[in-house]
């Protein structure tokens, strides 16, 4: 109220109302009327109020300068910090995203060295199994070498023993002449 009051447009109409009703009171010798009284007053009510709604529409625009640095302020911190989470979200995202992907590159190298080491391994006993197998393979054929000459040896002595029976049969005497088969003795001996 006071700063209402104190406006220089409220003062200086009000001044004038004044002027106004002093100057016809003194045509009238200084006597007011009734109605001058009624129309005095329905000018001060009516100054103040149309008074009051500048002054309150002043007051409604000075506050609204002062408050709109404030919010575009606001309004800047704000849509930073929209930016900011969005960055952050992001940020979070990629960072999880190339953790993620280290972890698959340290599991296929993983996995590749335990593949190649049991590659080695398969083939280190590979080797072992087929040196095993190759010694068992030569000794069996040492031995079956040996057997098949033993049995090469009996079967041709036991022809050997087959033809004298033969001959013995064939030629009297027991075929000892050295004759070749088949032809007579005394073919022989002729």
């Amino acid at each position: 109220m006071e700063q209402f009051q104190a406006d220089p447009g409220y003062a200086f109409r009000f001044e004038e109302g004044q002027k106004a009703l002093e100057r016809q009171a003194a045509a009238r010798s200084g006597l007011i009327s009734g109605s001058a009284l009624k129309e005095a007053q329905r000018f001060g009510q009516g100054l103040a109020s149309q008074e009051f709604q500048n002054a309150f529409a002043r007051a409604q625009i000075e506050r609204a300068n002062q408050l709109n640095p404030l919010l575009a302020l606001y309004g800047t911190g704000a849509e930073t910090a929209a930016a900011l989470s969005g960055a952050a979200g992001g940020a979070g995202s990629s960072i999880g995203s190339y953790l993620g992907q280290s972890g698959q590159a340290q599991a296929a190298g993983l996995t590749g060295a335990g593949a190649a080491t049991a590659g080695g391994i398969m083939g280190a006993g590979g080797a072992t199994a087929g040196g095993i197998l190759g010694g068992a393979q030569a000794r069996t054929s040492g031995y079956l070498g040996s057997q098949n000459a033993l049995a090469s040896g009996i079967g041709g002595a036991y022809n050997i023993y087959q033809q004298q029976q033969l001959l013995n049969r064939l030629l009297p005497g027991g075929g000892s002449t050295g004759a070749p088969i088949g032809v007579p003795i005394n073919m022989l001996l002729a």
